[in-house]
């Protein structure tokens, strides 16, 4: 079995693995940092320290964070030994997955998509966040030329 925490961004759903969501957090005020891209536009403060924000909207082709903007939740992540704040429109309970019910990548076509299975009566995409922020983080992403949440939408 494999845990999921499935996350709404716009109007589409997408699949994180549990098991590198730390918490699950409200509404976070994020600063900026000047000349960063927009997949990871700014910082939050987070025990303490400033974490790095990853905005899942602008490379799957939603409405990215404008400053000032927030979202309703935030999942803290930790990738490649660092935290990070993924902010969402929701968030829900962790669903538990067979491996079988896990498919190749088929109908959703999503960059960064690991595979894809049902859920909410729809297909829904298992999104790999630690290669994405890797790849942002050393300034490549060669996935982000692939589709977009905005022609995916899920159920809500």
């Amino acid at each position: 079995m494999r845990a999921l925490v499935p996350a709404k961004i716009g109007q589409a759903w997408v699949l994180l693995d549990a098991e590198i969501i730390h918490e699950i957090l409200g509404t976070q005020v994020w600063l900026p940092i000047p000349g960063a891209r927009a997949e990871m536009p700014g910082v939050i403060a987070w025990r303490g320290r400033a974490i790095p924000v990853v905005d899942l909207a602008a490379p799957f082709g939603s409405e990215g964070m404008p400053v000032g903007q927030t979202r309703a939740r935030t999942l803290i992540a930790s990738v490649a030994g660092s935290m990070v704040a993924v902010p969402v429109d929701a968030a829900r309970e962790v669903h538990a997955v067979a491996e079988a019910e896990l498919r190749p990548v088929n109908l959703t076509q999503l960059p960064y998509a690991a595979a894809e299975t049902e859920l909410f009566e729809r297909i829904v995409a298992v999104i790999d966040l630690p290669r994405f922020v890797a790849e942002i983080s050393s300034g490549a992403a060669p996935e982000l030329e692939r589709g977009g949440l905005a022609s995916h939408a899920g159920a809500s």
